[in-house]
């Protein structure tokens, strides 16, 4: 069997979900959409890249990467075969399938099916990460996750608790709890939907973990250099055992490489308003200073557009 050549793109099978820094995402909404396309997954030219980085997390730190509550093995099946269609129907060029397993053409790795924990093994072979929810008396929990790439958050923190109390440090109101309560149960198992959300990085790192103790003491330095961290979540309800899977695609760009071109600039003028929109708590969760004048200014003169 012939190889593709890694370094050409061509062999890359780029995903044609949606576009999620199209419009960076309204921070602290819930502004779910119809996910019309099921090419869900948003594999590009980065693919292997960060797969490698998940392949090393799991050979170090497994334990704090994948997590599964004893009972979910059926719900963890039903989230690998959700993925195995995706990957069969709009990526097979990537990957070759066997009942054991699942190879990658471009390097020849091999990735056994891990039957103890499916959606550990299924994880590492997307560069998405994977966080089950489950209802319950206490309201949705998480009780299952492959994730690699947290965003100012632990799962170690959040593992088993309701959705309330991992939103327990972001500044929604009870309301807005209540509401996103009520729209994970009525999620249609046959219309998945997905939503985006951003952040601002000092550094690329995908995997930037934070326990809550240390985020009081974390601020982000905020200039124009930089980096936007934006998440394409997807939400699917499973068929059979009614769980949530949320899949998480983070993408980092530096904040400055959109004044390159009128649709970046668009954005920098969208990501400048929803800026001076935001109260002082939730830029405080963000871990963003106020003591953003450099960066502000910065905004206002590149994202000189109409929006």
């Amino acid at each position: 069997m012939t190889m593709p050549n890694v370094a050409d793109k061509s062999s890359f099978t780029t995903s044609s979900g949606p576009d999620f820094l199209a419009e960076p995402g309204t921070p602290f909404a819930i502004g779910l959409k119809p996910l019309a396309d099921l090419n869900f997954l948003q594999i590009d030219n980065k693919f292997l890249s960060e797969r490698q980085q998940k392949i090393e997390l799991y050979e170090s730190i497994h334990d704090e990467v994948c997590v599964a509550e004893v009972d979910t093995i059926d719900a963890q099946r039903e989230v690998e075969a959700l993925i195995l269609k995706c990957l069969k129907t709009h990526h097979s060029g990537l990957y070759e399938f066997s009942d054991t397993g699942v190879t990658c053409r471009q390097t020849g790795r091999f990735f056994p099916h891990n039957t103890d924990m499916p959606i550990s093994s299924i994880g590492l072979i997307i560069p998405e990460d994977l966080v089950m929810m489950r209802r319950d008396e206490t309201g949705w929990r998480l009780v299952a996750a492959s994730l690699a790439f947290p965003a100012s958050w632990s799962l170690k923190d959040k593992f088993s608790k309701p959705l309330e109390a991992i939103h327990g440090p972001v500044p929604l109101s009870d309301q807005m709890s209540q509401r996103i309560r009520r729209i994970f149960d009525h999620i249609n198992p046959d219309i998945p939907v997905w939503r985006t959300n951003w952040s601002l990085s000092d550094d690329d790192r995908l995997r930037q973990e934070r326990r809550e103790a240390d985020r009081s003491e974390h601020r982000k330095k905020v200039n124009p250099d930089v980096f936007l961290r934006t998440e394409l979540q997807t939400l699917h309800k499973l068929s059979v055992s009614g769980d949530i899977l949320f899949t998480i695609s983070t993408k980092m760009r530096p904040i400055r490489s959109f004044a390159n071109d009128a649709d970046g600039r668009r954005k920098l003028a969208v990501l400048h308003r929803q800026y001076l929109d935001m109260k002082d708590a939730e830029r405080d969760y963000k871990g963003i200073n106020r003591d953003a004048d450099g960066l502000l200014a910065w905004l206002e003169e590149n994202g000189k557009t109409e929006i």
